[in-house]
């Protein structure tokens, strides 16, 4: 929705070396430099969607809005042990981490000016990656990817479940499609090359749309490690693309 994160970036400051992240807008401009509020040297999870930045790390979530570049709106401190991925839609942020040894999917909203958590999901296995657009949640762990939805009444149900054979997947969801990354997949014959496959939602059911891989595939080029889908554009990376054309690393970007 309009905004670019960069990648995390090291801050140096007078107490040490810190993280926080560089924003972009859709054409590449510089916006603002982000800078973790509570100073870690952990690279934060963050998430983007158009008006607000989210950066999390260890059990907090700091809310970022944009005014006059971004200012820090609030920190949020959740019971979770260590974060795992974080997503933000709208007036809502999901948060996934373990709870009391328990791997739980928070989701907090937005009311009154403040945030407090809504709902709480308690899985059985790790989330390895995590999304949200609007009513609709998805989950990744190593038994694949999980679709909830936003009930009237403000619950949260289970919708549908999207499998996959790889033990590391990455999600991204926008609208009525779903990006999924396998960076330990198999494509084209070639094992551990990866791949990212499109799911969309037709007349309520969610069905495999494209499979995206790149015509120079190589084993173990780690292709699907992150992905992302806005409206029409998706974007796969890989972290050690050795095809012909590129190499030491790359991101795809895919038009609808």
């Amino acid at each position: 929705g309009g905004l670019l994160v960069a990648s995390v970036i090291d801050i140096q400051q007078s107490g040490g070396t810190s993280r926080g992240a560089h924003i972009y807008d859709a054409d590449g401009v510089f916006l603002d430099r982000l800078v973790l509020a509570t100073p870690t040297t952990t690279s934060p999870f963050l998430d983007t969607d158009g008006e607000r930045v989210v950066l999390a790390t260890s059990s907090q979530i700091e809310v970022y809005a944009q005014s006059i570049g971004f200012e820090l709106e609030e920190v949020i401190s959740t019971p979770i042990n260590w974060i795992s991925d974080v997503a933000i839609s709208g007036d809502r942020v999901v948060v996934s981490g373990a709870v009391g040894g328990i791997e739980t999917v928070l989701i907090y909203v937005r009311a009154g000016g403040s945030w407090a958590q809504e709902h709480a999901i308690e899985r059985d296995t790790q989330i390895k990656s995590l999304d949200l657009d609007g009513d609709v949640l998805v989950l990744a762990d190593i038994h694949g990817v999980s679709v909830y939805e936003r009930t009237s009444k403000g619950g949260w149900i289970f919708s549908k479940g999207l499998s996959s054979e790889n033990n590391h997947i990455t999600v991204s969801i926008s609208g009525d499609r779903i990006l999924i990354g396998e960076p330990g997949g198999e494509a084209g014959g070639v094992i551990l090359a990866g791949q990212a496959r499109v799911f969309y939602r037709g007349s309520g059911e969610w069905t495999q749309e494209a499979a995206l891989v790149p015509v120079d595939i190589q084993q173990s080029d780690g292709y699907g490690v992150a992905v992302a889908i806005d409206g029409d554009v998706a974007v796969v990376t890989a972290t050690a693309n050795s095809g012909q054309s590129l190499r030491g690393g790359v991101a795809v970007v895919y038009e609808r």
